[in-house]
């Protein structure tokens, strides 16, 4: 009954600001004019006051791995829209699907995110290139149109099926050895980690202006300069080695890895093949793994989930056989299970865009240059937009097995980003993701080992604050 009233609530508010509640931007520029000007003004968007410069920074770093839990605070107090202002950053915030999906599908030829000073000082003062992550415009749109061919486009992204399973297998293998005599793999994060990546690194967010950084949080600041130091030695190493390779016999695009694929092209430098890749790196890690760890804890919480993903699993594989991209297409409950996941623990904490034109959101003007930001977690656990909503329900993603009403609104649901600039990993991650948990129920069944639910923290992606503990059973073979 609650989540009920709640989003009759909602619906009624949006339906009281009829022609101001969602985004509005005109192909016609006198009309975008005449929105915009007409609109209440942006100093009118509701905010909380904070001290002179700094404004609220103190209180965000008091609440240091926790911003999600103050944005959704935010929202609950000021509405659907506000800004924050953190030092330099004037952000607007936003959770109406509608305005959200209106604002994401006008972005622009070249969608801009939200900067970060640290990481673009590094590149100047370092000599290093700028990859998709960081760069904007045409450099931008050239770098991505090589880059995505491999990485989104499933049928190349399903070659690498074998080598994931070959991986998966042997870390599997990996985990049974761990075991402790409850079944509980210790530290399994870091398994987890070595798993997404042998070489596992991790670059932090900073949205310090780079002097302040120096300034106020040297430590991490010359920890960061050593991290992706490293993380360029080891792109440079592993891109030289592959042209070598390269080099020594004819193939064509079709016949080749990622890296050997950006080799070929010519569209794209070698410096920016090394900032690629290092990027690359460093977003693909703890992406992964922690969201895996989040699916284990629910998947061992809740048994009838596990229950039936074991008899899509049964139904599509062949007994002895490993899970294949062609076994994988019958099995959509283990999708449902992956996007439940993402729902209450979003891997991104925040999308984020630069907005390039003057826009009216909300019924108020949004000049351009502004930072506009949905918080994932705000939007994903909102009783407005979901049933339950901080209960683990997959079937709410099926459509043979949810009710009408629980259909996810458009928008509500974003976890890999949207449009041109969203996650290029997202097919990579998806892959490894439903072929590691296959495996892994055709090998274990997943207990429950008394742990609390997982203490959220958000570090630009969200992870558990301790280890996630489940125990792993062996199930007989098949």
């Amino acid at each position: 009954m609650t989540h009920a009233i709640t989003r009759a609530c909602y619906s009624q508010a949006r339906r009281a600001c009829v022609g101001c509640v969602r985004f509005r931007y005109s192909t016609e520029v006198g009309k975008g004019r005449d929105d915009f000007a007409s609109a209440k003004p942006f100093n009118d968007i509701p905010f909380k006051k904070g001290y002179p410069v700094i404004n609220n920074m103190l209180e965000f770093a008091g609440k240091y791995g926790k911003m999600h839990e103050l944005i959704w605070s935010r929202h609950q107090q000021l509405g659907p829209i506000f800004r924050e202002k953190l030092g330099v950053l004037d952000s607007v915030m936003i959770t109406d699907v509608e305005a959200i999906g209106d604002f994401l599908r006008q972005e622009g030829k070249y969608p801009m995110r939200t900067k970060v000073p640290v990481w673009s000082q590094y590149r100047k003062q370092a000599g290093e290139a700028e990859g998709i992550f960081i760069a904007d415009s045409e450099d931008w749109q050239r770098m991505r149109s090589v880059v995505d061919k491999p990485l989104l486009k499933i049928k190349t992204v399903e070659s690498y099926a074998d080598t994931f399973n070959i991986i998966t297998t042997e870390f599997l293998d990996r985990l049974a050895r761990l075991r402790g005599p409850d079944g509980v793999v210790e530290n399994i994060d870091v398994e987890l980690f070595n798993w997404s990546l042998e070489n596992p690194f991790f670059l932090r967010r900073e949205y310090y202006p780079p002097t302040l950084a120096k300034i106020f949080r040297p430590l991490r600041y010359r920890a960061f300069t050593r991290s992706t130091d490293t993380l360029f030695r080891v792109a440079r190493q592993c891109v030289d080695e592959a042209l070598v390779e390269l080099k020594s016999k004819t193939v064509s695009e079709e016949e080749v890895g990622f890296l050997e694929y950006l080799l070929l092209k010519d569209t794209i430098s070698k410096k920016e093949i090394y900032a690629n890749v290092t990027e690359l790196m460093s977003a693909a890690v703890d992406t992964t793994s922690n969201t895996v760890q989040f699916m284990l804890y629910e998947v061992a919480k809740n048994p009838d989930v596990q229950k039936k993903l074991r008899e899509e699993l049964e139904r599509s594989v062949p007994p002895g056989e490993i899970p294949t991209p062609v076994h994988l297409r019958n099995m959509p409950y283990l999708k449902a299970v992956i996007k439940e996941t993402l729902r209450l623990y979003p891997v991104g904490s925040y999308v984020g865009r630069i907005n390039q034109h003057d826009i009216v959101i909300l019924g108020y003007q949004v000049p351009k240059g502004k930072n506009v930001v949905v918080s994932l977690h705000a939007v994903g656990r909102s009783p407005s937009l979901y049933d339950e909503a901080d209960t683990f329900r997959p079937e709410r993603w099926m459509r043979e097995m949810r009710e009408a009403s629980d259909k996810p609104a458009a928008f509500s649901h974003i976890p890999f980003g949207f449009g041109q600039r969203m996650c290029v990993g997202r097919r990579v991650a998806e892959l490894e993701m439903q072929l590691l948990m296959a495996q892994m129920l055709q090998r274990f069944d997943l207990k429950p080992s008394g742990q609390p639910p997982p203490d959220i923290v958000q570090f630009v992606i969200t992870r558990p604050k301790d280890p996630v503990r489940v125990k792993l059973v062996d199930r007989p073979s098949r």
